[in-house]
C-alpha cells in the first residue's frame, strides 16, 4: 500500500509539472506573440540605466536569503500585504480588476495566518494534526518545522527578524528594475503591489511564476500607473533576473558555509516529533 501511495504521489507531481510547463509556455506565447511588443521591449532594454540593476545593496540579499525559510517568510509577506493595502488602498482600488486582486490576496493571507497560527501551536505543544483535517500530512510537517525552529529560540528570533529585510530586498530588486527602464513607479507603489504579485506567482500555476508574473505586472502597472505593457514586462523580467542572480550567489555561499550535520537534524526531528 505504501509503495502504491508513493507511486500515486509521483504521478500527481509529474502531471502537475507537465501542466505547469504547458501553462507557462501558453502564457509566455500569449504575452510575447506580438512582434511590435517584442520590439518595444527590446528598445526598453536598450534604454535601461544598468546602474540600477547592479546595485551594491542587493548583494546583502544573497546572504540574507540563506536564513529565510518559507514558513517564516510568510509572516512579513502577510504583514506587508495588509500594510500595503492600508497605505495605498485608494490607489490599489482604482480599477475593478485590481480591487479584486487585492481582496483575493488579503483573503488568502488571512487563511495562511490561520494555518501558521494553528501549526505553530501544534508544533509548540508537540501535538498531532487530527487525521480528519485536509492535508494533515503536510500540516504535520509544517508543525514539526516550527518545533525545529523553536529548538533554538535565539536562532528562531534572528530568522524572523532577518526575514523582513530579505523580503524587502527582493521587492527592492523590482524597484531598481522599474527605475532602470523609467517605468514611472514610486517605491511605495512597488512595495504595495509586490505582495499581490508574490502571492499570485507562488501558486502552482506555472514554473517559477513565469508568464503569470509578467501578466500581473502588465495588469497592475498598466491599470494603476499607465505603464506601457512592454515596459511592465521588462520590469518583471529584470526584477526576476536580479533575484535569480543573487539567489545563485547565495547557493554558492550555502555550499561552502558551515551547517548542521544530518545526524544532528535527525536528532532534532525526533525531539520535536508528536507524542
Amino acid at each position: 500500500m505504501a509503495d502504491g501511495g508513493f507511486a500515486q504521489e509521483a504521478v500527481k507531481k509529474t502531471v502537475l509539472q507537465i501542466v505547469q510547463v504547458a501553462l507557462t509556455v501558453v502564457v509566455l506565447v500569449w504575452l510575447f506573440h506580438d512582434e511590435t511588443k517584442r520590439a518595444a521591449m527590446w528598445e526598453a532594454f536598450k534604454k535601461a540605466q544598468w546602474s540600477w540593476i547592479w546595485h551594491p545593496a542587493q548583494r546583502q540579499g544573497a546572504v540574507l536569503t540563506l536564513v529565510a525559510d518559507r514558513l517564516v517568510g510568510l509572516i512579513p509577506l502577510i504583514v506587508a500585504a495588509f500594510l500595503g493595502a492600508i497605505w495605498q488602498h485608494a490607489w490599489l482600488t482604482q480599477r475593478r480588476a485590481t480591487t479584486g486582486l487585492l481582496y483575493g490576496v488579503l483573503i488568502f493571507c488571512i487563511g495562511m495566518a490561520v494555518v501558521i497560527g494553528a501549526t505553530f501551536y501544534l508544533g509548540v505543544r508537540h501535538l498531532k494534526v487530527p487525521a480528519w483535517v485536509p492535508g494533515n500530512r503536510r500540516l504535520a510537517s509544517v508543525a514539526a518545522g516550527w518545533g525545529l525552529f523553536l529548538n533554538d529560540k535565539k536562532r528562531f528570533v534572528w530568522t524572523v527578524l532577518l526575514s523582513i529585510p530579505v523580503l524587502f530586498t527582493y521587492y527592492g530588486g523590482f524597484y531598481c528594475a522599474a527605475r532602470a527602464v523609467n517605468a514611472g513607479v514610486s517605491l511605495g507603489q512597488i512595495f504595495s503591489i509586490m505582495p499581490i504579485v508574490t502571492v499570485i506567482t507562488s501558486l502552482p500555476i506555472s514554473v517559477s511564476g513565469m508568464g503569470i508574473r509578467e501578466g500581473m505586472f502588465e495588469r497592475l502597472l498598466g491599470d494603476l500607473c499607465g505603464t506601457p505593457p512592454e515596459v511592465a514586462s521588462v520590469v518583471s523580467l529584470l526584477g526576476f533576473s536580479i533575484f535569480t542572480f543573487f539567489g545563485l550567489v547565495g547557493a554558492v555561499v550555502y555550499v561552502f558555509s558551515p551547517r548542521l550535520q544530518r545526524r544532528e537534524l535527525q536528532k532534532m526531528a525526533r525531539e520535536v516529533a508528536p507524542h
